[in-house]
């Protein structure tokens, strides 16, 4: 399975310790040179910026044609939005990694499947690659991370429906 993944979802994965998951739920993760670019940036977390310097094994990182790129006319997204839009159509990926809701959009328009961060987190929790998805909920809160009480919620009643499933069996 190819995914492409935009900067938020590595942002928010390596500060909580769970960027492990994306290597364990997708076989190839591809970077966008611009989305590397944005997290190796001054402004990115030390931890970001160490673990674009040194990727796993199923990382790899590429770059959308400058003509291809032109093909995308959307004022509104940043370059590493842009160019993983891009990647995304040209690899047929599986999945577009992204959490921001104006780029989401366009993905969806163009015919390709997203997930965010919280998606990323359910997916390994319902694998049991999570030890403990309350904490990381939780985690995730104290960062810059916008997720609303609602959905908070939801995710963690979820949760303990999967955690009274595996009790049943």
């Amino acid at each position: 399975m190819i995914v492409v993944a935009d900067s938020s979802p590595i942002h928010y994965l390596t500060l909580i310790g769970e960027a492990h998951l994306l290597g364990a739920l997708f076989e190839d993760v591809v970077l966008p040179r611009a989305v590397v670019a944005e997290l190796l940036s001054e402004g990115a977390p030390a931890a970001v910026r160490d673990w674009v310097r040194s990727p796993p094994k199923w990382v790899r990182i590429e770059a959308a044609e400058e003509s291809a790129l032109a093909s995308l006319h959307e004022p509104h997204l940043h370059p590493g939005e842009s160019e993983a839009i891009v990647l995304a159509e040209l690899l047929k990926a599986d999945y577009l990694l992204m959490d921001e809701r104006y780029g989401r959009r366009v993905a969806h328009s163009r015919g390709i499947p997203v997930v965010g961060t919280l998606g990323i987190l359910e997916k390994g929790d319902e694998r049991g690659m999570i030890a403990d998805f309350p904490a990381r909920l939780k985690l995730l809160g104290e960062t810059s991370f916008f997720v609303t009480d609602a959905l908070t919620n939801a995710l963690l009643l979820r949760h303990q429906e999967r955690v009274q499933r595996r009790k049943a069996q």
